[in-house]
């Protein structure tokens, strides 16, 4: 990977990919010589129409619709969205199964797509279940000998992962 690093993540109303929307969209940007940090973005996502969040989601991230009621919604973001990850290859944690097809999902739903096919993709979690077979808080407690919230991370907070994420891709 030679190109900066697009590191990102997703939190969700649910995890079916036909159904459910994207709420929040994290990313970090690197220098793939550095591994330093050149920009981040963060956005919460009102999806369009009546939506629900699931049970099992709002356990993991805690966001809530009310939350959610003054935010713009993903058609709003997607370009900007489309101009952070412009030129950067893609890294993330379960990225190959989850995130990719989910936004590819929600971009198409507005008309716009990224093509995934013209840029590298690291997926940190396949390597590491080929290594070790741990999710992410396992994986960054085995580098780091600390808890993802110990080292100030809110697992499943999109941002938080990108960066968590990103850390485990450095050590």
């Amino acid at each position: 990977m030679k190109r900066p690093y697009c590191i990102f993540d997703l939190e969700t109303t649910g995890v079916n990919k036909d159904k459910d929307r994207i709420i929040q969209f994290a990313a970090a940007k690197a220098d793939p010589e550095t591994l330093a940090v050149t920009d981040t973005y963060m956005t919460y996502v009102r999806p369009d129409g009546a939506f629900e969040i699931g049970l099992g989601a709002y356990f993991k991230h805690g966001i809530t619709p009310d939350f959610l009621k003054d935010k713009p919604t993903f058609a709003e973001v997607a370009p900007k969205i489309l101009a952070f990850m412009d030129r950067c290859d893609i890294v993330g944690y379960n990225h190959k199964q989850f995130d990719i097809p989910m936004l590819k999902i929600e971009l198409k739903r507005c008309g716009m797509d990224f093509d995934f096919m013209r840029t590298d993709v690291y997926d940190v979690f396949l390597e590491e279940r080929r290594r070790r077979g741990a999710t992410l808080g396992d994986v960054f407690r085995q580098y780091y000998g600390k808890d993802m919230s110990e080292a100030g991370y809110d697992a499943h907070n999109a941002l938080s992962d990108v960066c968590a994420t990103f850390d485990v891709m450095k050590a």
